[in-house]
């Protein structure tokens, strides 16, 4: 299973700076929905590590004139921020996210860091920021609509994950093009960079010629087959190595 992300402040990041900890804010940071989806992945941004892995929570409010209103729509459960330079995603519940709405993501943390993580944005694209002071965790406030600042304070990501998985399914053949039964076939990932690769399963072709390796997480991976049979006479041969997996 594989993350996608829809609406993120991930282009940006580049452009957020330290500031200080207003540990008792809730901020939250608007998003107008891109598209249509069911959301049940939320992100936050470390830009540096916390140095006491402070507890945060989020959430998704609904907008009311263009700040957050009501109790949240959905909230995480807690977890550690414990480092830098990296997104820290957490499971929420199914949330139906209506393509053209705006949303607010707000986070809340349980303790002042010892250094800075959640960095602030002072020219968003997205737009600035919503807050309540005075919070206390871990419970998010109603309506934490003062403000709004200019600046975002922290860069969220919402998304979900893609539960579909994948296959790569075909047939052995000899060089004349006739069903090839019984071969070994191994399925190996190519990495990255494409300078080596990584095994990944093993399937026997039946009496058809027919393999099939399922379970994949995705369809964007290449991959490739090699498949041998022994004293018949030994035969060996291996596919392109661009194969992706097609919905199971």
């Amino acid at each position: 299973m594989a993350d996608t992300w829809i609406d993120t402040d991930a282009a940006e990041l580049g452009e957020y700076e330290s500031t200080s900890s207003y540990e008792t804010y809730c901020f939250c940071g608007k998003f107008v929905a891109s598209s249509s989806y069911t959301c049940n992945r939320l992100g936050i941004y470390s830009h540096a590590d916390p140095g006491n892995d402070p507890y945060v929570k989020l959430a998704i409010y609904a907008d009311s004139g263009g700040a957050p209103t009501g109790s949240p729509l959905v909230e995480s459960a807690p977890f550690q921020i414990t480092g830098g330079n990296q997104w820290f995603d957490t499971d929420i519940s199914d949330t139906s996210i209506i393509s053209g709405t705006t949303y607010h993501v707000a986070h809340i943390t349980s303790t002042a860091p010892s250094t800075q993580w959640r960095y602030r944005n002072p020219n968003p694209a997205n737009g600035g920021s919503h807050y309540k002071t005075g919070v206390t965790y871990p419970t998010f406030p109603t309506s934490p609509n003062s403000g709004p600042s200019t600046r975002r304070y922290g860069a969220y990501r919402m998304g979900h994950v893609d539960t579909s998985t994948y296959k790569i399914e075909g047939v052995t053949k000899n060089k004349d093009g006739n069903i090839l039964s019984e071969c070994d076939c191994f399925l190996f990932k190519l990495n990255t960079d494409e300078d080596n690769a990584t095994y990944i399963n093993y399937d026997k072709s039946d009496a058809n010629g027919n393999y099939s390796f399922t379970g994949l997480d995705d369809n964007d991976t290449k991959y490739f087959v090699i498949a041998w049979k022994d004293n018949t006479p030994h035969v060996f041969d291996c596919t392109d190595h661009v194969l992706t997996g097609i919905e199971e």
